[in-house]
Formats: C-alpha cells, sequence, structure tokens
C-alpha cells in the first residue's frame, strides 16, 4: 500500500513506501522514520533529549573484508525509544498495523512490564501505534492498556489516546500529549 499524502515529507530515495510495506522485516520503517524526524527536531530546538535505543547485537565471526558471518542479539531490547523531557524520563513503544486493532502478541511481555516499571516510577512510558490503512498515529499511555485484552481497537484509542496529527516537516508532535499523561 502507498500512502500519497505522506510521501512528500520524505527523501525521494524513500517515497517507494509501498516497498517498506510489502516487506514483513520493514514493516515498521515508516513509523521509524517519522519518529527519528520528530526526535531529531525535540533536540535540535531543545524541546527534549530522546533517543533510538539500538539492540544489544553480539558478533561472532568478522570476516577480513569487515563482513559479519554470525551474529546473534545478545539481550532483548526494552522498548524503541527513551529520553528525557522537562526532567522526567520518557520510555515509548512504536508499532504499526495493517488492520484496524493492534494486535497485543506483537508487544512482548518484557516491554509491557519495562513500560509498567517506568509508570510505577512516575515516568512517562506509552505506545505510538501507526494505522496505514487509516493513516492515522495514536498515542496511549501504558495506564490506559489493558493487558488481558488481545487487541487494541482503533475505537479504543480514540476515546482513551490521542490522534497525532503528522505535520510538516514530516514529524509526528507528541510533546503537548506527554504535557497530558504527565
Amino acid at each position: 500500500m502507498f500512502f500519497p499524502i505522506f510521501s512528500f515529507f520524505l527523501p525521494k530515495s524513500e517515497k517507494k513506501l509501498n516497498m517498506l510495506y510489502m516487506n514483513h522485516k520493514n514493516r515498521g520503517m515508516f513509523l521509524e522514520k517519522i519518529i527519528n524526524n520528530t526526535i531529531e527536531f525535540y533536540c535540535e530546538n531543545g524541546i527534549g533529549i530522546f533517543h533510538k535505543k539500538n539492540l544489544d547485537i553480539s558478533f561472532k565471526a568478522v570476516s577480513k573484508d569487515l563482513a559479519v558471518n554470525d551474529a546473534f542479539i545478545f539481550k532483548k531490547s526494552t522498548v524503541d525509544y527513551y529520553g528525557i523531557y522537562k526532567g522526567i524520563f520518557v520510555a515509548f513503544e512504536a508499532k504499526s498495523t495493517n488492520e484496524n486493532v493492534l494486535n497485543l502478541k506483537q508487544i512482548p511481555e518484557h516491554q509491557l512490564s519495562y513500560l509498567q516499571k517506568i509508570r510505577e516510577h512516575f515516568g512517562c512510558a506509552f505506545f505510538i501505534i501507526f494505522f496505514k490503512q487509516l493513516e492515522k498515529f495514536y498515542i496511549v499511555s501504558i495506564d490506559k492498556i489493558n493487558l488481558s485484552w488481545k487487541s487494541i481497537p482503533v475505537a479504543f484509542l480514540q476515546k482513551e489516546g490521542f490522534e497525532i496529527p503528522l505535520t510538516y516537516p514530516g514529524i509526528i508532535d507528541f510533546i503537548g500529549y506527554i504535557d497530558q499523561m504527565i
């Protein structure tokens, strides 16, 4: 699926969004690119400091020409992004879905547990969810998620979360929503 309304926000090399959506491995790349643009904007303008968390990867074998022959994930990652805003620790997970619901099986138990612990320690913990068919972004606090559910329907997010508009230059300004959650 190709989203023409979003394509002008991305460099020409990334305008082939339909290729990103067709490849399961890259299913969240569009959302990741938008969030990375947003957190870069926040850092450059002194609004907040946020980082993308990298996976802890251990390399077993690297050839002489520096090609990786064998590698594995050393330990499970906590969440996709973390940072600080107004002196408060912020942690969030970004998820994309082709459906009108987000299947909670897409979120590993250790990530849910981590976000709950952040909240228990008075940090701000939430999800940013992109519904590809609707071309909409939502933000919802971990406090609002019922972990006994099998999925999070978009109708629930319309009531308990916030829709985040995509603005120029390809950012989703979620700071105002963090202010409402803290």
